[in-house]
């Protein structure tokens, strides 16, 4: 879709963080089996055998954790606001709208790393709909974005709708 991207997401420090989480999941898993099996055939005591297992399982989950939260940030898209042709379209939930039709906009932190990182969750309600974005790179100027859209398309409202009642007025007089 052509048009002003707003609300880009930081997709790609979690793609590299949970790339490496992959990683690292892989080696863990593959020491954890390796060490369990050394323990298991070369008859040692139990506690060797438990970290192998503790390892293993560790690794596991860092792996599937990995995979689960790759996929979901590979199919992030890279922004959640696309504004053309005088009208907003939420990229993930497909909800368009004119800017005027904002009801409400809000933020809220993401934590220590949306802190670190500068990247937010913004609460915007259209039509009573309420739609979250989430992981929105700067979340404080994009809804200073929205909101000066949203003043000046009610600026060009107002002016086009006082235009028309001065049209109105002028064919009322030529009429009589």
């Amino acid at each position: 879709m052509n048009g002003e991207k707003i609300g880009a997401t930081a997709k790609s420090v979690y793609i590299v963080t949970y790339g490496i989480c992959l990683v690292f999941g892989a080696l863990l898993s593959l020491l954890g089996t390796l060490l369990f099996v050394n323990a298991f055939t070369s008859g040692v005591r139990n506690y060797k055998i438990l970290f192998g297992v503790f390892v293993l399982v560790v690794g596991l989950a860092l792996l599937v954790c990995g995979i689960c939260w790759l996929v979901y940030f590979i199919r992030m898209p890279d922004c959640h606001i696309i504004f053309s042709d005088g009208k907003l379209t939420f990229v993930k939930s497909g909800v368009q709208c004119s800017p005027t039709e904002l009801e409400s906009y809000t933020v809220k932190s993401h934590g220590l790393d949306g802190a670190m990182f500068g990247f937010g969750r913004i609460f915007v309600t259209v039509d009573g709909r309420l739609l979250k974005l989430t992981y929105v790179k700067n979340p404080q100027s994009v809804v200073q974005r929205l909101h000066g859209l949203k003043m000046e398309y009610a600026v060009k409202q107002n002016i086009a709708a006082k235009a028309a009642a001065q049209t109105n007025q002028q064919t009322e007089k030529t009429e009589k």
